[in-house]
C-alpha cells in the first residue's frame, strides 16, 4: 500500500525527487513495510526521508512542516497511525499553507482538504471484521481464521487542494480516481 501511494504521488508530481515520510514509529524504516517503501522510492527516482515525530501534536507538526519547507521537500506521505488521523485538520491546513503536496492513507484527509488519499475500502474491512467476530462467537478459534487482506481500494483526489498547490493532475490519474472532490 505505501509503495502504491508513493507511485501515485510520483504520477501526480512527476518532478518529485525528495519525499518525506511522516511517522510516529522510530523503527518503521527497518520493517518489511519500510524496506518496501525504500525500494519503491529507488525505482521511482525518489530520495525518501524518514521523519519521526515522537509526539503528534500541533506544535510538533508546525516544527516538522517548517523543517520540511526549509529543506525543500517536493512532497510528503503521512503514516496510517491514528495519532496522525486525529490531527488531520491541522496536517491538511499546514500542507496547504506551506504548499506541500501530500498523499494520505485515509479519505478523511481528502475530505479535510488534503490533496490525495489512497486507502482500503473501510466498509469492506468492517464487513470482514463482522464475519470474523461472528465466527469467534460461534466457537471458531481466532487462530483458525485466515488473515484477510483488503481487495478494494479507493483513490480520492481533491482538485481544490491541487489548484491551491498550483498542481495540474494528469488526466490518466483523474480517470482512475474513484472520487474527485471539486
Amino acid at each position: 500500500m505505501v509503495a502504491k501511494r508513493l507511485q501515485i504521488l510520483k504520477e501526480a508530481m512527476p518532478s518529485a525527487a525528495k519525499v518525506a515520510y511522516l511517522t510516529s514509529s522510530r523503527t518503521l524504516m527497518d520493517t518489511p513495510l519500510g524496506l518496501s517503501l525504500q525500494k519503491a522510492g529507488q525505482a521511482l527516482g525518489i530520495v525518501l526521508s524518514w521523519n519521526f515525530l515522537p509526539e503528534v501534536n500541533d506544535e510538533q507538526l508546525r516544527r516538522t512542516f517548517a523543517e520540511l519547507t526549509s529543506q525543500r521537500f517536493d512532497a510528503a506521505m503521512v503514516d496510517a497511525s491514528g495519532s496522525f488521523l486525529a490531527r488531520r485538520a491541522s496536517i491538511t491546513e499546514l500542507a496547504g499553507k506551506l504548499h506541500l503536496p501530500i498523499i494520505y492513507p485515509f479519505r478523511d484527509y481528502a475530505d479535510s482538504g488534503g490533496l490525495i488519499s489512497y486507502a482500503p475500502d473501510l466498509g469492506e474491512l468492517a464487513e470482514r471484521l463482522a464475519v470474523d467476530v461472528h465466527q469467534v462467537l460461534n466457537g471458531t478459534r481466532p487462530g483458525d481464521i485466515p488473515i484477510y487482506r483488503p481487495s478494494k481500494f479507493h483513490l480520492v483526489i481533491n482538485l481544490k487542494a491541487a489548484s491551491a498547490l498550483s498542481l495540474e493532475m494528469p488526466p490518466t490519474l483523474l480517470a482512475r480516481a474513484d472520487e474527485v472532490i471539486e
